[in-house]
């Protein structure tokens, strides 16, 4: 489990010889940095369980997640995030003007992006958001530049929430850098669990290529769900007992490998590690699953029914029970 989603004892079921140094480097860099930022689990890391600060937030990959403001009066406003004096992350805008077009399309311009009048063609209306003033007038000076002076109404203030702040919608890029990651996290499960010689059978070349280079169709490979991980979760509509990393194996219909995972249980992904089952019959455990827990930093090895539903065992759910209080909704 990568430590950017919790540290684990005893030992985080850490792989220490089957990894080179070299592919180590490149998963740390191309997948786990972007994946555990810039993905639905990694947004939940920092806005819910907290495992990522505001400086670790504030170096997100760029072009992965869209914040947008939602609240009315604010759509179509382009924020950014920095730093307060708090050392809470704060929303932030510069002086901007929205255009809205006689098709009703709309679009936002920062004053050093509006260079041609051309970009204004059809415009029906114009909303500027600023903060001073002096804003107002870096606005009014950039639409001067070519041609434009709209007639503008009085200066009004912002819808009052009664908050100090308001909500941003977070609009997420789901790719191979997620996928790569999900099926990194689970064949490095494998690996740990049957050994790093059965890891490297031939069966698992196409998804050892995937996680590594890429190669293949992501799709394909790994797939999210609906299905809850959790065999006691089944028909609960959305609503989870628990929030750990969940992670397991099972034989899939063709006898080869077929892994799961979901991390803080909110995602569940489907892993095809195999299509074939490399000596299958030899192995003396089919099914097995653990489920992480950030907030303890403890492992649990979850059991497996006959039917290969994965679940936990009795004493771990009684004491999530009395702990968490019941059920949560995603």
């Amino acid at each position: 489990m990568p430590q950017a989603f919790g540290l684990f004892k005893p030992d985080n079921l850490l792989l220490r010889k089957e990894v080179c140094e070299d592919c180590n480097a490149y998963f740390g860099q191309e997948l786990e940095v972007k994946g555990a930022r810039a993905s639905v689990e990694g947004i939940h890391r920092f806005t819910a369980a907290k495992l990522m600060g505001p400086d670790s937030f504030l170096k997100m990959p760029k072009g992965r997640v869209r914040w947008e403001v939602e609240e009315p009066g604010w759509q179509n406003l382009r924020t950014r995030f920095q730093k307060g004096e708090d050392g809470e992350v704060e929303i932030h805008f510069r002086p901007q003007v929205t255009v809205t077009y006689e098709d009703g399309s709309k679009k936002t311009f920062f004053p050093e992006e509006i260079t041609d009048v051309s970009q204004f063609d059809k415009a029906k209306g114009y909303r500027t958001f600023i903060v001073s003033h002096q804003d107002a007038e870096v606005i009014k000076e950039a639409l001067d530049r070519v041609g434009i002076t709209p007639s503008w109404d009085e200066v009004k203030e912002m819808p009052n929430n009664g908050r100090n702040t308001v909500s941003a919608a977070a609009y997420i890029v789901y790719d191979d850098i997620t996928r790569r990651l999900m099926a990194k996290i689970v064949f490095n499960y494998l690996a740990y669990r049957l050994g790093g010689p059965f890891a490297l059978k031939p069966e698992f070349d196409a998804i050892r290529r995937f996680i590594r280079y890429g190669e293949g169709k992501g799709e394909q490979l790994v797939a999210n769900t609906e299905e809850a991980f959790l065999q006691d979760e089944n028909g609960a509509a959305g609503w989870y007992l628990i929030d750990d990393h969940l992670v397991g194996v099972s034989p899939n219909l063709a006898n080869g490998f077929l892994g799961d995972i979901a991390l803080f249980n909110l995602i569940h992904y489907h892993v095809l590690l195999s299509r074939t089952g490399p000596d299958m019959d030899l192995l003396a455990e089919k099914s097995f699953g653990h489920a992480f827990s950030w907030r303890t930093n403890t492992i649990a090895q979850l059991l497996a029914w006959d039917e290969d539903n994965i679940v936990q065992p009795f004493s771990v759910l009684a004491q999530r029970y009395a702990k968490r209080r019941g059920w949560r909704r995603r």
